[in-house]
């Protein structure tokens, strides 16, 4: 996925071939808890994404998300997150998602995005409740968790997704030649059904699609980013 830090690779920015993409599936997981103001935590009784936007507007600034990182697409998805939704939650970064759902679990925080595999386990003990699922489409293995943009932020739409890419000026006969094989193999149903169980959508695209989601993403990170003072 692009990254609008400045350190990112400038095959991310510029004169990469794209080849073919395929998109993984986020969902965003409250926990069911909000920090007073000494510190301890109370029981909030939101089932639903409407519930959960209503406190928060409610209650601006006083619930905290985790994300893996600054910059990182669980920061991100949660800023556009907020924009949309006309909330303001205070950012904890983390290094990595284990310390993200553990304070999740303790009520450190209140609110994250996570991959579905991840955080799956914990919605199905009732440690965690998830409320939506960030891609424009449910997903296969949480069918009955609606996506964020219909339970109530219209038109909310974000994948972490992975992708093949060459050089530049990659002849397009191997270009088409790649992305044709690399298709097939995602399109297997033995390679599809491994991918559904880790969450991933498969969405095998034409080099030029996958073209047109690099610029879009770097165009709407890039937007995201200057928000919150990261300098691209």
């Amino acid at each position: 996925q692009p990254s609008p830090k400045p350190n990112n690779p400038p095959s991310q920015r510029a004169g990469l071939c794209p080849i073919i993409c395929r998109a993984s599936a986020w969902c965003t997981s409250p926990r069911a808890t909000a920090p007073t103001a000494a510190r301890r935590c109370v029981r909030l009784a939101k089932t639903s994404l409407k519930q959960f936007l209503e406190y928060a507007r409610s209650h601006p600034g006083t619930l905290n998300y985790g994300s893996t990182g600054t910059g990182a697409i669980s920061h991100l998805a949660v800023e556009l997150f907020k924009q949309m939704g006309k909330v303001d939650m205070a950012h904890v970064p983390y290094k990595g998602t284990s310390q993200v759902i553990t304070d999740m679990l303790s009520g450190q925080i209140q609110f994250t995005t996570g991959a579905i595999p991840a955080t799956m386990p914990f919605v199905k003990s009732g440690k965690l409740r998830a409320i939506g699922v960030s891609t424009a489409t449910r997903s296969k293995l949480a069918p009955d968790i609606p996506t964020v943009s219909e339970a109530g932020i219209p038109g909310y739409d974000v994948a972490s997704w992975y992708g093949v890419s060459g050089p530049p000026k990659l002849p397009q006969e191997i270009t088409s030649k790649l992305s044709e094989v690399i298709r097939r193999t995602l399109n297997s149903p033995d390679i599809a059904a491994r991918f559904e169980k880790e969450g991933v959508d498969i969405t095998a695209s034409s080099p030029e699609e996958f073209g047109r989601v690099i610029k879009s993403d770097i165009e709407m990170w890039s937007r995201i980013a200057k928000t919150v003072t990261i300098s691209q």
